[in-house]
C-alpha cells in the first residue's frame, strides 16, 4: 500500500494518520508551537525588555501635562429672559425671532465661540498666552516671531516652496483658533437616566499647570464676553424697534404688548450689567489636576509588555518556519 501510494504520487508522503502531507512543507501544529515558544523564552523575554526600555527613555525625555477643566451649566436666569415673546401678538411684533427655526441656546453659542476669530483675537492681545502657545516661533531676547525649527518644519517649508505655497508668517487669530481647537475638549454630560445635555466639560492640557489653569479660565471669559456682547448688541437694536413700533401705536392691546416687551427687553439688559457669567455658568473655578495625566506610566508599560511579547512570539514562529521549510 505504502509502494503504491508513492508510485502514484510522487513527491508526496504519509503521515502517522495516513493522510498525505506535501514534503517540503513545514509541520505546525500548536503543540510544536507551545513548545517552540517555551524553549525560547529567552527571545520573548528580550523583546519585551527591548520595548520597555524604548517606552521608559519616551517617558523619561517626555515633560509631563498637567490638565485643567471646568463645568459650565446654562444660566437659567438669563435663559428665561432671552425666552420671552413666544407666541400670539407678542412674537408677531418680534422681529428678531426666526420662524420655524430653532435658535440656539446661550449656552450653545458660548460653546461654538470658544474657537471663534473673535475669541481668538482677543486671547492674540495678552502676551503671556500667544508666547507660550507659540513658544517654538518666539524668541524672548529679540522680542520678535521666527519660523520654527526641526526637521517637520523644514520639510513643511521645502513642501511649501515645492507647491508655490505662501511662506511662513508670524502667527495670527486663525492659527491661535485652530489651537483651541485642537488642544481644547469640549465634552457634553448629562443626568443619569436622561439623553439631554445639561452641561459641558472644557478640558486643557498643558505642561505649565499654572498656564493651563491661566488660559483656560481666560478663553471662558472671553467666549462669555463674546457672546455677551452679541445679545447686548441685540437687545438695543430690540429696544429701539419696539420703541419705534409703540410710537407709532393706535390700539391698546398692541400699545400693553409693546409696553411688556420693552419693560422685559429692560429687565433683560439690567442682568447683562450684573451678571458676569451670561452666557455659561460655571460650576465652580478652573480646577487642574495635581498628578500629571500624560504620559500614564502604568498604561505605556502594559502597552510595551504586551507590545514587546507579540514581538518576540513573532520571531520565534518565523525563525522556526523558516528553519522547518530549510
Amino acid at each position: 500500500m505504502s509502494n503504491k501510494f508513492r508510485e502514484e504520487w510522487p513527491g508526496v508522503s504519509q503521515t502517522q494518520s495516513g493522510s498525505p502531507l506535501v514534503s517540503g512543507e513545514p509541520d505546525i501544529s500548536l503543540t510544536r508551537l507551545l513548545r517552540d515558544l517555551l524553549a525560547s523564552w529567552y527571545i520573548i523575554i528580550a523583546g519585551v525588555f527591548f520595548i520597555v526600555l524604548l517606552v521608559s527613555g519616551y517617558m523619561w525625555l517626555v515633560k509631563p501635562k498637567y490638565t485643567a477643566e471646568i463645568r459650565v451649566f446654562p444660566n437659567s436666569e438669563i435663559q428665561e429672559q432671552l425666552q420671552f415673546g413666544a407666541g400670539g401678538l407678542t412674537a408677531s411684533l418680534n422681529p428678531f425671532r426666526s420662524s420655524g427655526v430653532e435658535e440656539a441656546t446661550v449656552l450653545e453659542r458660548y460653546i461654538a465661540a470658544i474657537t471663534s476669530i473673535g475669541v481668538a483675537e482677543k486671547l492674540m492681545t495678552m502676551p503671556e498666552i500667544v508666547h507660550t502657545v507659540f513658544a517654538s516661533q518666539w524668541d524672548a531676547a529679540g522680542q520678535q516671531w521666527h519660523p520654527p525649527g526641526g526637521l517637520v518644519a523644514s520639510l513643511k517649508s521645502v513642501l511649501r516652496r515645492a507647491y508655490g505655497l505662501p511662506g511662513w508668517e508670524s502667527p495670527d487669530a486663525r492659527d491661535l483658533s485652530g489651537y483651541i481647537d485642537r488642544n481644547v475638549l469640549v465634552t457634553a454630560f448629562t443626568v443619569k437616566g436622561s439623553t439631554k445635555n445639561i452641561g459641558y466639560m472644557l478640558s486643557y492640557s498643558s505642561k505649565d499647570p499654572v498656564f493651563a489653569k491661566r488660559f483656560l479660565s481666560q478663553l471662558h471669559n472671553e467666549a462669555n464676553l463674546l457672546v455677551l456682547q452679541q445679545e447686548r448688541s441685540r437687545a438695543l437694536e430690540r429696544a429701539a424697534y419696539l420703541q419705534e413700533r409703540l410710537e407709532q401705536a393706535r390700539t391698546k392691546q398692541v400699545v400693553e404688548t409693546l409696553s411688556e416687551l420693552l419693560i422685559e427687553n429692560e429687565r433683560k439688559l439690567m442682568m447683562m450689567s450684573i451678571d458676569d457669567n451670561f452666557a455659561a455658568m460655571p460650576l465652580e473655578p478652573v480646577q487642574v489636576s495635581k498628578q500629571p495625566t500624560s504620559p500614564k506610566p502604568l498604561n505605556l508599560l502594559f502597552l510595551a509588555v504586551v507590545l514587546g511579547s507579540v514581538i518576540g512570539v513573532g520571531i520565534v514562529v518565523i525563525r522556526n518556519v523558516l528553519s522547518a521549510g530549510s
